[in-house]
């Protein structure tokens, strides 16, 4: 059994970095590591309840444990892994990590193969091969990606190489493996069928026809099974088009019955012949899928919003057949209703962020949807208000995090920097499917940002509208209505995207996850960190202002409209330029009453201070200035000039009552 601890010093001898060691937040370090401890004390006896009833032919029905661990980002749940890496290998237990990414299962590597040796095996697309299966039994500690994973769940390939660990000593036994997952793991396994250049229906087809070599099959017979498979997509779409509406969302019935005898005949007989093993995975998989809506009614879902019309295929993925399962996840307490319907118990632990001192959420608003993000315009209002924020606040050390397509554009306008552009995101290299550039949509399990306190997320996290679709089938089934609501319905203040309410809560999860992986990458997760930090995000949609204060217990997010306040803004900064200098010529007051000022600014002043919208444009460059405004209960104001002010300063101080700093 492996050992719980009350302080952290009871491992500090499996800590390689001291410096490490000595900053992480004690408590919340030992909360996980307790946790993760327990589980594994768990699964061992559980493993060996079962091998003892199968020894003694009694049926087993206790089925193994899944648990995820709500161990929120920066509370210390990668170290303390790679910590247990090191305990459970000196305690032989077994064990198989996955990975969300390679570069997390590198920077795991560099931590534990020091101390394991040669009892640590991690598998990527790089290593693997076939000589490589038999020995992995052979290995403690033992580590792969979750596309790996994911790949042997729905089918392509043997997890059994992968399931226990039998070392040469020869007396022993083969000991089963406990499964740690960092991060959510892929929990569908989905595909969409369309007849365009995206997602299209033939293109499995056409690389198993490339690489099948077979006399029996002319090219005739296969061109004409081409032309049938894209007639039999086409057809079931064509079907949705019986109801008038622009929205369709309606379950599949078996392709086979668009087809007469003859042609069925032929299409079963050139893809009886095809060599499906030799083409990728990804590829045997729409096959398998299309076969599975060849046969059979509601497999699918033809989906139509707008002028748009597509398949959309997904089933869920169930991994508790493999064995004991711990998710560490930063974000399961957000998407519950996804780990709820995979039956995994949730874990709470305390969250230790200081969100309420340390959190500034700032929204910028300006349409920033797929179509405005086209727009010149657009790009060079971010750009505008950006660059300004960057340039006038000290002490703010801020990165741009702008849409995958936006990034050349944000590199040649200045608000992505060359450094950063070489640093983060040039770098196009693919580690087990998954490219590493960062973007906004690519940021989980990333740690390179720690040092700076600010980030603007240049639009929403917005996946497209399929992903949240498959996320809906594959836990509701077919028969529900994945169709986006009319867009006219909505104003600004809703988030409101799907007509179902289901589906709009897997939505509103999924959007949240997102935003908490891209908020949290930042220094606002060094918990011993008092530091401020600091989220632009720029979009129209205020509605997310509520959803994030919940989230984060946040009393207030500022607002600050780009097109209908820049001229007001400039105003301020004239007027406040004005006062700072004031100020500064003020030998013996650091503060003065608005009179001091001239009776020009103090009725500008009191003018657009009794506008809240302004007020807080006021305060906001005001405060970009050093300057802080004071009000008193009686109304009266003083500016005062202080040698460094924080951004976001002013805005958690309430007007009506003495202020101070």
């Amino acid at each position: 059994m492996l050992e719980r601890i009350n302080r952290i010093s009871e491992v500090e001898k499996f800590f390689s970095n001291k410096d490490h060691y000595h900053n992480i937040h004690e408590q919340s370090f030992i909360d996980v590591y307790n946790v993760m401890i327990d589980f594994i004390n768990e699964s061992v006896q559980l493993y060996e309840e079962k091998k003892q009833n199968e020894e003694q032919n009694v049926k087993d029905n206790h089925p193994y444990i899944a648990k995820v661990v709500n161990s929120v980002m920066g509370h210390g749940k990668s170290t303390a892994a790679r910590i247990i890496a090191k305990v459970a290998h000196k305690n032989n237990v077994p064990l198989l990590f996955v990975f969300n990414n390679k570069k997390n299962m590198d920077s795991f590597r560099k931590e534990v193969q020091p101390f394991v040796k040669n009892e640590l095996l991690l598998i990527d697309s790089d290593n693997f091969n076939d000589d490589l299966k038999n020995i992995i039994k052979n290995f403690k500690i033992v580590g792969i990606t979750q596309q790996r994973f994911r790949d042997m769940a729905i089918g392509y390939g043997d997890f059994s190489f992968f399931s226990y660990w039998k070392p040469n000593i020869g007396w022993i036994e083969p000991m089963q493996r406990t499964i740690i997952i960092d991060e959510m793991p892929i929990f569908i396994n989905a595909e969409s069928f369309d007849i365009g250049k995206n997602d299209n229906c033939l293109d499995w087809y056409d690389e198993m026809v490339k690489v099948t070599n077979d006399e029996e099959l002319t090219k005739f017979d296969c061109e004409r099974v081409r032309v049938l498979i894209n007639y039999l997509i086409s057809m079931e779409m064509a079907e949705s088009f019986k109801h008038e509406s622009e929205y369709t969302s309606l379950p599949t019935k078996k392709l086979i019955r668009h087809l007469k005898d003859e042609q069925r005949e032929l299409l079963y007989h050139v893809l009886g012949r095809l060599k499906k093993e030799k083409v990728e995975y990804k590829y045997q998989n729409r096959y398998q899928w299309f076969l599975k809506m060849l046969e059979n009614d509601s497999v699918g879902v033809v989906n139509r919003d707008e002028k748009k019309t597509v398949i959309l295929c997904s089933k869920w993925i169930e991994y508790r057949h493999f064995g004991n399962i711990l998710v560490l996840d930063g974000t399961a307490d957000i998407v519950r209703k996804i780990y709820e319907h995979g039956g995994y118990e949730l874990i709470e632990l305390p969250n230790y962020h200081n969100y309420k001192e340390r959190l500034r959420i700032l929204f910028r608003i300006i349409n920033t949807s797929k179509t405005k993000r086209k727009n010149i315009e657009t790009h060079e209002s971010i750009a505008s208000d950006f660059l300004e924020i960057r340039e006038r606040t000290k002490d703010l050390n801020i990165i741009a995090l702008p849409t995958k397509a936006d990034i050349t554009t944000y590199v040649k306008n200045g608000v992505i920097t060359e450094e950063q552009y070489k640093k983060y995101f040039s770098n196009t290299t693919k580690m087990e499917y998954e490219s590493m550039a960062l973007n906004l949509l690519n940021t989980t399990g990333q740690n390179d940002l720690i040092n700076y306190n600010g980030i603007g997320l240049l639009a929403l996290p917005l996946r497209h509208p399929t992903y949240y679709k498959m996320y809906a089938i594959a836990i509701y089934g077919v028969e529900k209505d994945v169709s986006l609501q009319h867009e006219n319905n909505n104003g600004t203040n809703s988030i409101q995207w799907f007509t179902d309410d289901d589906v709009q809560e897997i939505y509103r999860q999924l959007m949240l996850m997102d935003f908490s992986q891209i908020i949290h990458r930042i220094n606002i997760r060094l918990l011993n960190d008092n530091q401020k930090s600091y989220v632009l995000i720029y979009t129209n949609r205020e509605g997310w202002k509520e959803e994030l204060a919940k989230l984060y217990g946040l009393e207030e997010i500022i607002s600050f409209d780009l097109f209908r306040n820049i001229k007001f803004k400039n105003e301020c900064i004239e007027r406040f330029e004005h006062a700072k200098t004031v100020l500064e010529k003020e030998p013996f007051e650091s503060q003065l009453s608005l009179g001091k000022f001239g009776s020009r600014f103090k009725k500008w002043f009191n003018r657009h201070w009794r506008d809240e919208e302004r007020k807080k444009i006021m305060i906001e460059v005001a405060e970009s200035m050093n300057l802080i405004v004071y009000e008193y209960s009686n109304g009266y104001k003083k500016i005062e000039l202080v040698p460094s002010l924080a951004f976001g300063t002013f805005r958690k101080k309430k007007v009506g009552q003495s202020l101070s700093k």
